[in-house]
């Protein structure tokens, strides 16, 4: 669209200039709003628009995410040199460069002015204060008396009267780190059933010492000072907008999915009498609710032997040596996935302690009537049936749930269901993290170990929809 700017282009600077004196007056003769509007869209993008940063008015006020006249206007310069059909070409290189040195400036100066009128980007410059330089005082009576002109000085401050709108779903590490590298081009949205952002890797320590929530848990309304932020739940996610848990609708021109896992998992079946016994240490709330029903359990179970279980077993061990502890876990080892030195340090650390019992190989079936029902954990499927009426039983007061979580992804069932893998209801996405649009071959591909990724790569998706996990 930006070639009209250069339809008179020939390869001399003399008939340059001459196509410069054919130039309309106004960028709207030559522009219409949709070509305004794709060069506003161009400017707004991360990392190839135009860089914002904060900047000072003087002495009394520093603006967040804005950018100078003089950074605008060059920007705009090298955009419309990035477009003309003829930049490229050697033999022409000396014509442009004359045509741009005459008539750049001028074209520069009046799309941003256009911009500034039709309330696309907006001027933070404020009146002089009274003990302000000669200098600064005359810069701001200049700009007061051209207050629909970009003003090409370092002096002149402007921002975006608006900016892409990235929606992200969910607090935790994801969502935080995402919000910490879009901050700066876009408008942010945080949304999150929670209050606060919490540590998990030290939500063992509430275990002995509640008191540590202080040090583990911090605010949203704190740690997200540049971005809006929503605590609320989102019910569903649709192309273009999220639905809250009070039916409000959040609109988004991208959107990030960081819902992690869902806390209270467990794999089998734990009967009523059972559940108010049971921890899932993955949430403050749910082991500070059931902080006095543990601390007065004389026999408690860890079921579970990745970090979060050792980390939980290492506590109740030290500051509870009076109770009895028992590990369960289904692997012949602790800390499976870790180095074979990691399965020997553990295993050499637990058996210092007195109170602990620890038992491997073990696959927890139920929890019923306060007792772990559990067999042999068996590798094949032949064991595993030769070896299933022989059940075995541990009786306790308390029970630590260790096994980690199921994906949440509730949100996606109304509008997006063929986006989740159909047996582990996982989000599906492509090598940049667009959620897919699953079309029934995923799965069997799955099943069949041909590579995912290549058949994600080949579905469609959606553009604007990414899930970090």
């Amino acid at each position: 669209p930006y070639t009209t700017l250069f339809r008179s282009h020939s390869s001399s600077p003399q008939d340059a200039s001459s196509a410069a004196d054919q130039l309309p007056p106004t960028p709207k003769t030559c522009f219409d709003a949709n070509h305004m509007n794709n060069l506003y869209e161009a400017m707004l993008k991360p990392y190839t628009g135009l860089p914002t940063r904060d900047l000072k008015s003087g002495f009394f006020k520093t603006y967040k995410t804005c950018f100078t006249g003089k950074d605008l206007i060059q920007w705009i310069k090298d955009f419309i040199k990035s477009k003309c059909p003829n930049c490229n070409n050697n033999s022409t290189t000396s014509a442009m460069e004359s045509y741009f040195a005459e008539m750049g400036q001028e074209y520069a100066q009046r799309i941003a002015d256009y911009l500034l009128t039709h309330d696309k980007i907006i001027s933070m410059n404020q009146a002089a204060k009274s003990n302000e330089s000669k200098k600064a005082k005359q810069f701001e009576q200049d700009y007061s008396n051209n207050n629909k002109h970009v003003l090409d000085s370092v002096q002149a401050i402007y921002k975006f009267s608006q900016r892409k709108h990235v929606v992200i779903i969910g607090g935790g590490f994801g969502g935080i780190q995402a919000y910490q590298l879009l901050r700066d081009d876009f408008d942010v949205t945080v949304i999150d059933a929670k209050e606060n952002f919490e540590y998990n890797p030290d939500m063992y320590l509430l275990v002995s010492d509640p008191s540590q929530i202080n040090f583990i848990s911090l605010p949203y309304a704190k740690l997200i000072k540049r971005a809006t932020f929503i605590q609320k739940r989102v019910t569903q996610v649709n192309k273009d907008h999220v639905i809250l848990e009070n039916n409000d609708v959040v609109k988004f021109d991208y959107c990030i999915v960081c819902t992690g896992t869902n806390a209270n998992y467990s794999p089998f079946p734990i009967d009523n009498e059972s559940i108010n016994s049971c921890v899932f240490p993955y949430t403050s709330k749910n082991i500070l609710d059931k902080y006095n029903m543990f601390r007065e359990a004389q026999r408690i179970a860890v079921i579970g032997s990745g970090p979060v279980g050792i980390e939980i077993v290492g506590e109740l061990c030290s500051q509870y040596p009076n109770k009895q502890i028992t590990l369960i876990a289904q692997q012949p080892v602790f800390l499976e996935r870790m180095s074979e030195a990691a399965h020997k340090s553990i295993y050499k650390t637990f058996s210092n302690f007195a109170n602990l019992k620890m038992m491997t190989s073990k696959r927890v079936i139920g929890i019923n009537n306060k007792k772990v029902q559990y067999r042999l954990h068996a590798a094949s499927e032949q064991q595993q049936q030769a070896e299933a009426a022989l059940v075995d039983e541990l009786e306790a007061d308390a029970f630590f749930i260790c096994l980690g979580g199921t994906p949440q992804t509730a949100l996606f069932n109304t509008s997006m269901s063929q986006s989740l893998d159909a047996k582990t209801h996982n989000v599906l996405v492509n090598d940049k993290l667009q959620i897919v649009i699953n079309n029934g071959k995923t799965t069997s591909a799955m099943d069949a170990n041909q590579s995912f990724s290549k058949l994600a790569n080949s579905l469609p998706h959606y553009p604007n929809i990414f899930a970090l996990g």
